[in-house]
């Protein structure tokens, strides 16, 4: 039967009675004719017909053409001998499409009713009040123009998806609930800008999940002067109305480097012996600040087996007209640069004649040396015959009586299998999960490659990965930080942040009080390609994601996927293989495979490269943040990174921490605009979950779970804003992750790979940076509240305000809260936390907890009171006083004996200052009269400085003499003068 014979069937049956007609005068339906062959296309539309322009193959010279026809048009096309065969849309799918245009227009109109019907923050007559929540408003500039994203999210209620699956399994989901507008307003109270909202939705999720409505409007252009929004309001097709402040997201005009700051140390792209050079040659330069250790695994390295293919011949193509092997050419060739080449991979035709030979040994080690053919049978009736001479397999084919090859694809890779001296040094398979039992073809000789590229002055081998540590002080005192780039090897301009932001730290050291500040108070811990292998095949083969696992070339392996035309594909996916949320635990966003691009691995924390990476974490316990770099799209994420099916995801941090994360990242991506003015947009800021998708066994989520390492993320690579400097014309372009490094056609991208190192080496500062400040953080939190009636039920509305992100924790019935307390948070990932409601008269009591640490006293009210402020108090004259108890003595002199003596004295240290510094001076020598003791006493302080007042606090002074058994002492007593001061900048 032919494919269409069915369709044309159904559709006469359809059409046989007007009341079941497809079309209408004022409802056209979309039908498929079939033509006897494309000259008469014309001759179908100069009928008159609205066509469509889809043009498929039918059967022979037969094509298939869609065109909008009404009955009477049908009836037209019928009579000049065009048959109906298909349709795509009726009538009734016309008439739902303008329904449904109809009835979202209106819910947009209810919603813009609702914005000019109710004053800010206030709620008009609603269907359900209370169900639209503002959630954010952020307002920042870029290189070229202005814009604030708004972000608003409705109750989960009243959302739900319509989901259909297609026949290929894949499932297509519409939302279904209130259409949501926003309005801008700058502080006069003046619109400047809105529009309607659109679902974000996270596709991954069975039947989809609602995360919450976002939309990012343009509001003017860089520079321009304009007022910036200060208030949005957000209305709902069902009336209900929510307003919220407006904040600055980025600065506008970030601090720039220091003059004569050091940077642009980048020149190209890295491979891996290249890069792991660099960070070796800094260390040995600056010793003093840096030093350099091998991890303890070696990765798998730049190799693999030999290979070919034998037994197929490709039928030529359009696009590919002289498929390779043929006749005269191999699968396999040597071009004119010595370099290896595959040739196609097999059709679905050929695929069960192919015959798949693999070296036993990597390629550079003997594998690419060996050659591999088929022979045609010299006549009728040859037997099947394998021979293995020096390096040389050949397979002579059987035949029947009329001397036509008789084996089969199965039968070749037996007889191989079972030859002694061809089994020592391959190993042959059929070609993936083909049947094998198509007859082969013979063919020329065909070299055995590993098919790599890279130039002989690359290794090949296991390649040992080099640390870098970047610390004044470097014994575990200070707060680590690890930097670590190109997990995913394609994405080869992430090594350059890497590498760009270790030299910064060792050439600025000393000069630019940052840099120094940042070395002298942290430990930077810094790999620049953590997939070493991948980066080489990368740069010199193909972009591949995973590292160069050769699990797919495991005779074990049932996908047998070992095959050269599968070169590119196989390995695992670093980041994908930790232990935290991984595939292995049912999370989503990894496979079992040995090849694709998001392949967990055979089980978790199989891979070197991740060891090296959780030997770092183990080792180093000093570390408190990292940094994941990879590309593209312009993010910075932090956990949770994973969730299972039903969108159960790992724990969120409490809302402190989160809010941490963001203080942080106003410093991070600061840090990125500053260079050339890429915004990192807020619905790409957040945790790896909300922001982007779920990465199964992720590395951010192993260092934060298990070690509690705040695990950061950037994807380097944001869309680029170009604006042509004679025309004004501004355009976007995607970056992707193998942008041009240098010159490019598309002045959009020019210089991209190079200047993504440097804006995102200046991330790693404004990194750095946070983690300095949490270094440096000894002050808990200040959290007030604010109280509004709700006029409803006659209680309050209160929110917490604290000056810093910290996590809050209240009670209700007047007992001391602990972090074991009810928590102030959102209802939801990325919204608003909801006021507490308090009756009047009830207490409220609480504390909060900063992410150091730092916890505040108990804060108490009683809701329905007024707190009057009234006064007393006195004052403190300001007093540095220091006393010093009895002289301190060594006691008696021995001479002729080499010896130390020591001797102590009290201090009493009384301070008002903020802060104080004692000091002490001496004559150096002690003396006797005309005499001196030969060496200097010292005098060490059990402690110099403060940073509070103090009072009473006794300090030990330590008095040290040392007397040499030759030195001569005269008969008397030796003394010295000792000069204590304390002294204050801040009294």
């Amino acid at each position: 039967m032919k494919p269409w014979v069915g369709i044309v069937a159904a559709a006469a049956t359809m059409l046989v009675a007007p009341s079941a007609a497809l079309a209408g005068p004022d409802d056209p339906a979309l039908l498929k004719f079939k033509l006897d062959n494309s000259s008469l296309y014309d001759d179908f539309e100069n009928l008159g017909f609205d066509m469509d322009h889809a043009v498929e193959n039918g059967e022979g010279d037969d094509i298939i053409v869609s065109a909008w026809v009404d009955d009477a048009q049908l009836a037209l096309a019928r009579a000049h001998g065009f048959e109906d065969v298909g349709v795509v849309h009726t009538k009734e799918n016309f008439a739902a499409i303008r329904a449904e245009s109809l009835t979202n227009k209106l819910a947009e109109m209810d919603a813009k009713k609702a914005l000019e019907a109710n004053a800010a923050g206030k709620k008009g007559a609603s269907a359900a009040p209370g169900t639209v929540h503002f959630q954010r408003g952020d307002f920042y500039e870029n290189n070229v123009g202005r814009f604030v994203s708004v972000e608003a999210n409705v109750d989960p209620s009243l959302v739900s998806y319509n989901c259909t699956t297609n026949a290929n399994g894949q499932e297509s989901c519409l939302y279904v609930g209130p259409t949501l507008m926003a309005d801008v307003y700058d502080a006069a109270g003046n619109r400047i800008g809105g529009g309607a909202l659109v679902p974000y939705t996270d596709p991954d999720v069975v039947g989809d999940y609602y995360q919450y409505h976002y939309q990012i409007f343009r509001i003017g252009n860089k520079g321009d002067g304009k007022a910036d929004p200060a208030s949005v309001k957000i209305a709902s097709s069902n009336g209900d109305v929510d307003t919220g402040a407006a904040k600055e997201w980025i600065s506008k005009n970030p601090p720039p480097n220091s003059a004569g700051f050091k940077s642009g140390f980048v020149t190209r792209y890295y491979d891996s012996p290249d890069a792991y050079a660099k960070v070796r040659s800094l260390a040995a330069e600056f010793p003093n600040i840096a030093s350099v250790e091998d991890l303890p695994e070696k990765t798998w390295g730049y190799q693999r087996p030999a290979a070919t293919m034998l037994g197929y011949q490709n039928a030529p193509t359009t696009q590919q007209p002289n498929p390779r092997p043929n006749a005269t050419a191999p699968y396999v060739i040597i071009d004119d640069n010595g370099l290896p080449v595959a040739g196609d991979t097999p059709s679905a035709a050929s695929a069960p004649s192919v015959v798949v030979i693999t070296s036993k040994v990597m390629g550079h080690l003997g594998g690419n040396s060996l050659t591999a053919r088929l022979l045609a049978p010299t006549g009728p009736n040859q037997p099947l015959s394998v021979t293995f001479t020096g390096n040389a397999l050949r397979v002579n084919l059987a035949s029947n009586a009329a001397g036509a090859v008789t084996s089969t694809a199965n039968q070749v890779v037996a007889a191989i299998n079972a030859h002694p001296d061809a089994n020592r040094v391959v190993r042959a398979t059929k070609y993936r999960n083909s049947t094998g039992e198509g007859i082969v073809q013979p063919g020329v000789t065909s070299p055995l490659s590993d098919l790599l590229r890279a130039p002989a002055f690359v290794p090949r081998g296991p390649l040992s990965q080099p640390l870098l540590r970047i610390g004044k002080v470097r014994d575990g005192s200070k707060v680590g930080v690890y930097l670590y780039c190109q997990e995913h090897a394609g994405e080869i301009a992430t090594s350059g942040v890497c590498l760009e932001t270790a030299e910064r730290l060792v050439r600025n050291y000393g000069t630019d009080p940052q840099t120094t500040a940042l070395v002298d108070n942290l430990e930077i811990f810094l790999v620049p390609q953590i997939n070493g292998d991948g980066v080489i095949h990368s740069i010199y083969d193909s972009p591949r994601r995973t590292n160069m696992a050769p699990y797919c070339y495991d005779p074990s392996n049932t996908e047998n996927l070992g095959d050269p035309a599968n070169r590119n594909a196989y390995g695992v996916n670093i980041n994908r293989n930790f232990s935290i949320g991984s595939f292995f635990d049912g999370y989503v966003g990894a496979n079992s495979s040995c090849s694709g691009g998001n392949t967990a691995g055979p089980f978790e924390l199989s891979e070197p490269e991740t060891r090296n990476e959780i030997y770092v974490q183990n080792k180093y316990k000093n570390i408190k943040f990292s940094n994941n770099i990879h590309s593209s799209g312009g993010y910075f994420m932090w956990p949770p990174g994973a969730y299972k099916p039903n969108r159960e995801s790992l724990p969120y941090p409490p809302y402190g921490t989160l809010n941490f994360f963001d203080e942080a990242a106003r410093h991070v991506l600061d840090g990125i605009k500053k260079y050339r003015g890429t915004a990192i947009r807020p619905q790409r800021t957040g945790p790896v979950i909300d922001v982007l998708y779920s990465a199964a066994g992720n590395s951010a989520d192993e260092a934060y779970y298990t070690r509690g390492i705040i695990g950061y993320d950037f994807e380097i690579g944001d869309t680029a804003y170009y604006k042509n400097p004679t025309t004004g014309e501004e355009t976007t372009c995607n970056p992707g992750q193998q942008p041009p490094f240098g010159a490019s056609s598309n002045p959009c991208l020019e210089n991209e790979g190079f200047e993504e190192a440097q804006e995102f080496s200046d991330g790693n500062y404004g990194l750095l940076q946070s983690a300095y400040d949490y270094s440096k953080d000894v002050t808990p939190p200040v959290v007030t509240i604010t109280q509004a009636p709700d006029l409803a039920d006659g209680k309050y509305q209160v929110r917490f305000v604290s000056n810093e992100a910290s996590s809050i924790y209240y009670t209700l019935d007047g007992s001391t809260p602990t972090t074991a307390s009810t928590e102030w948070k959102p209802p939801r990932a990325r919204a608003l936390p909801l006021p507490v409601n308090v009756a009047a008269g009830q207490t409220l009591k609480w504390i909060a907890t900063d992410f150091k640490g730092n916890m505040s006293a108990v804060s108490s009210k009683v809701l329905g009171t007024v707190d009057v402020p009234g006064g007393v108090g006195g004052s403190v004259p300001a007093t540095l006083a220091l006393t010093v108890s009895a002289p301190a003595s060594f006691g008696a002199f021995t001479p002729g004996v080499d010896r130390d003596y020591t001797a102590t004295s009290d201090l009493n240290v009384i301070s008002t200052a903020g802060e104080a510094t004692l000091s002490v001076s001496t004559p150096g020598k002690l003396t006797n009269g005309a005499f001196s003791l030969a060496q200097p006493f010292t005098v060490q302080l059990a402690k110099t400085a403060w940073t509070a007042p103090v009072s009473n606090e006794k300090v030990v002074a330590t008095f040290k003499q040392s007397i040499g058994k030759n030195e001569a002492l005269r008969t008397g007593s030796y003394t010295g003068t000792v000069t204590f001061t304390l002294s204050t900048t801040q009294p």
